[in-house]
């Protein structure tokens, strides 16, 4: 074995296939799993404000089909 060769095979023992100190371990999974719950809250806060939003206009067209209702009611009983 050249040194050079046995340096390089002595590094690799010591620091790991990713160059990074034994002991440490890559982030990359770590990065993955914060990506994973934003885009999970962000799905629910998107489902909440749905709801909401379609329970008030819900509300706001049964308001107004309602006084359509009334409207053509006592157009039809004057005639």
């Amino acid at each position: 074995m050249r040194p050079t060769r046995w340096l390089d095979s002595l590094r690799h023992l010591v620091r790991g296939k990713d160059n990074a100190p034994l002991g440490w371990r890559s982030d990359s999974g770590a990065t993955a799993m914060e990506y994973g719950i934003i885009a999970g809250l962000l799905a629910i806060t998107i489902v909440v404000g749905a709801q909401i939003s379609g329970n008030g206009l819900n509300r706001m067209f049964q308001v107004i089909g309602t006084t359509m209702s009334n409207a053509t009611d006592s157009a039809t009983a004057r005639n």
